[in-house]
């Protein structure tokens, strides 16, 4: 019986081993079947964004939205990779590009131009972020502003030079909530423009949920017995979008908090 169940527990290990090694080296590299779509440019993204979530969450995108209407494209690939798909998706709306970034599992999407309204919000740098916090990552993305006194100085600005109308500035920011705790995030970055603090935070949520696992469900072990994931396991990682609106009568908070979002 020993040995069977040494035996048992080396095939397993094994089997997690050549998992591993399989596991593509970037998100631009993980293979995706069957994409047989015709849709707008942001439709198919958020496709592809939401086929990742459902077959293991193996990345995230950073997305740059240029405000407009979406030309219609269409994907034709039985076999192909995220990254090649993204580039027939672009190879037929070319005011997108695909960019990498420092962590290999979350790929940037960007208007080809770099002067796309908006750009200075992405592109201007922060002296300091300092995240110490039991927080959603969609949360943070969300209200970044709020952990960083440069940006939201910098947004107050912009707000009145967008022709800002609103009286009432007492809106609460949205938030979101669930009963189980949050995860713990701690970041502190010197001399990043908010664009890498955005890739950051996306791809420390991808690390936090890669450290307490990334299965689905609560497995049950070679015990027969169920074992509860950690609370920390009941989140998944998220990428964000940017598009500068204009405020029109809506309040400072609330339109900060419609820049960024989670993807």
């Amino acid at each position: 019986m020993r040995l069977l169940s040494f035996h048992l527990l080396s095939v397993l290990l094994l089997a997690a081993g050549a998992f591993a090694a399989e596991k593509p080296a970037s998100l631009a590299e993980v293979p995706i079947k069957d994409l047989l779509t015709t849709d707008e440019t942001t439709a198919i993204v958020r496709q592809l964004a939401q086929r990742e979530k459902r077959h293991g969450v193996t990345g995230v995108f950073g997305f740059y939205h240029i405000p407009g209407v979406d030309p219609r494209v269409t994907l034709m690939q039985a076999d192909s990779t995220v990254g090649d798909s993204l580039q027939e998706v672009f190879r037929q709306d070319p005011r997108y590009r695909m960019v990498l970034t420092g962590h290999a599992y979350v790929i940037d999407i960007l208007p080809s131009d770099p002067n796309t309204k908006g750009h200075e919000v992405l592109e201007l740098r922060l002296q300091h972020l300092d995240i110490e916090a039991d927080e959603w990552p969609g949360n943070l993305i969300a209200n970044l502003a709020q952990y960083s006194p440069e940006l939201s100085d910098y947004l107050d600005i912009l707000y009145y030079k967008l022709g800002a109308t609103a009286r009432n500035q007492r809106v609460a920011s949205s938030m979101l909530a669930s009963n189980p705790p949050p995860p713990h995030f701690s970041l502190h970055l010197k001399d990043v423009t908010v664009m890498d603090a955005l890739n950051r935070i996306a791809g420390h949520s991808l690390d936090l949920y890669d450290t307490v696992g990334n299965h689905v469900g609560d497995p049950v072990g070679l015990d027969g017995v169920r074992h509860p994931f950690p609370p920390e396991r009941s989140f998944v990682p998220s990428g964000w979008t940017f598009e500068l609106i204009a405020p029109g009568d809506e309040s400072l908070t609330a339109w900060k908090a419609r820049l960024f979002k989670p993807f």
